[in-house]
């Protein structure tokens, strides 16, 4: 069993992420996105880079991640409208 962090989590503690954050605050990396930050996007890109993935890997994957937020927000959608069903017969 896995006592301590994993390879990956140790490689990222190496990363200085203040100068990420203010490359990312310099050129408004972040601006005007709503669930893949530039952080999401570049441990993407460095796991794929340190397991040998390929580009098309990367868009499957992020294809896949976004087909699992909307079947949630679906499904978010489908307890709201079934919570406001109840709420009416009551």
């Amino acid at each position: 069993m896995n006592q301590g962090k994993l390879v990956f989590s140790q490689i990222m503690d190496h990363v200085p992420m203040t100068t990420f954050r203010r490359c990312v605050a310099k050129h408004s990396g972040d601006h005007k996105i709503k669930d893949f930050s530039c952080f999401d996007q570049f441990l993407a890109m460095s796991f794929a880079q340190l397991t040998y993935q390929d580009e098309a890997d990367l868009h499957a994957f992020n294809a896949y991640r976004h087909q699992l937020n909307a079947i949630q927000y679906a499904e978010m959608a489908v307890m709201d409208v079934q919570g406001e069903d109840e709420t009416e017969e009551e």
